[in-house]
């Protein structure tokens, strides 16, 4: 993958002292509106408001006397960034010049199934469906029955010469939007951004026949019409690392090769989907991950033949602390893997990671490839992940019929 795209490298920015200790001490996270209601680390009820409105955190911060206890105390107040400015759970009562709004985000009266745009979506007889039987467990970097992963999608960025590349990953979500993460389309290379394909299996050859079932699949390049990056993607830290991409025409989703991925909106699914990297007691979750990227990490050539692989999905806290203020995982982000050999890597950035539910017999996609270690699959260190729950809303409302 392009080192401009790769999602797979530390950042190192520059700070004042007090800066390192807030970006330190606050993940920043997906953005909730100031003064939303959140819970502080009493279980108490707080307001998500920017950190200079909260003076009891501001002076725990400044104090000479900091330990790195209370900073990882602290990590735990995440609930927001807005442009260059972190927000924190801050007590009710402690809160200076905000007026905190009661309505909590994640209990919202209006289901997401009640969004004008909900019906963009497919329905569950039109995703996450596939043709092929595939296995419970798989080893790392294996190569997928033919057709079991239709929602795959490949981003083309065109050079000088007007050669098209694919660098990045990224899902059908519905007949006219793709998903993937900002950093693949913002930056120097977001004019160069060409096409979407759809229905890759094998990328030297076209069609992609299966000896096993005599069947054929067509790549089909489709049109960009637009392209939205989250409004509060922070390129520095990979925060909001999420984008739609709209294509310039529907693409037909009825084919064994080219269908949409669900998403998990329904209001009933959602105790399902939040416990998954948050629940310390649950059993271990597995996500599937696939793409064409690198199977080592000093390997620059991708991979021919498309591949996936189940990785362990990791909880939060775990994560943080096997990380340990290398980098901040806030409650909008996820992780998963860490097992040697088993990974993604450059150019899956953007791709999509799938969970299959045992009880509708439907995958969903419940993270997007953000960032994670330079030397991906060396084993120790989970990659990183867009937490697709937390962004529902703005899917929904990004989206257009």
């Amino acid at each position: 993958m392009k080192n401009q795209k790769n999602g797979w490298a530390w950042i190192s920015p520059s700070l004042t002292a007090i800066s390192f200790l807030i970006s330190v001490a606050i993940s920043i996270g997906h953005c909730l509106a100031t003064g939303r209601q959140c819970t502080t680390l009493n279980n108490g009820t707080g307001s998500c408001v920017p950190l200079k409105n909260c003076p009891v955190l501001v002076q725990m911060l400044s104090s000479p006397n900091v330990t790195l206890d209370t900073i990882r105390q602290l990590q735990k107040l995440t609930c927001g960034f807005d442009r260059d400015e972190p927000r924190a759970c801050c007590p009710t009562n402690q809160v200076q010049g905000v007026k905190p709004d009661l309505t909590n985000k994640f209990n919202t009266l209006i289901p997401l199934e009640n969004h004008k745009n909900w019906k963009l979506l497919p329905k569950f007889d039109e995703c996450g469906k596939i043709n092929t039987t595939v296995g419970n467990r798989i080893i790392g970097g294996t190569v997928p029955p033919h057709g079991s992963q239709p929602w795959l999608a490949r981003i083309g960025y065109s050079d000088e010469r007007g050669d098209i590349g694919f660098y990045c990953g990224g899902s059908l979500i519905s007949r006219r939007y793709v998903l993937t993460a900002a950093h693949c389309v913002v930056g120097e290379d977001s004019n160069q951004l060409a096409a979407v394909r759809l229905g890759e299996y094998d990328t030297e050859s076209n069609p992609d026949c299966s000896p096993e079932t005599g069947k054929c699949s067509y790549i089909k390049d489709a049109d960009i019409e637009k392209v939205i990056a989250h409004p509060n993607y922070s390129p520095n830290i990979k925060q909001n690392d999420i984008a739609l991409i709209r294509l310039s025409e529907d693409v037909p989703i009825h084919s064994a090769f080219i269908k949409p991925v669900c998403l998990p909106g329904q209001k009933d699914l959602k105790p399902e989907f939040d416990r998954i990297g948050t629940d310390e007691d649950a059993k271990t979750d597995y996500g599937i991950v696939a793409g064409w990227g690198s199977l080592k990490w000093n390997v620059i050539k991708q991979t021919a033949l498309v591949r996936y692989v189940y990785l362990p999905v990791v909880t939060n806290a775990q994560c943080q602390n096997i990380y340990d203020g290398r980098t901040n995982i806030s409650s909008s982000q996820m992780c998963a893997g860490g097992e040697a050999g088993k990974d993604s890597c450059d150019g899956d950035s953007g791709g999509p990671l799938i969970k299959f539910l045992d009880n509708l017999n439907l995958y969903f996609q419940i993270g997007i490839v953000s960032y994670g270690p330079t030397r991906c699959g060396s084993g120790g260190l989970p990659g990183i992940y867009t937490r697709i729950t937390e962004y529902m809303d703005w899917i929904l409302n990004t989206m257009e019929p």
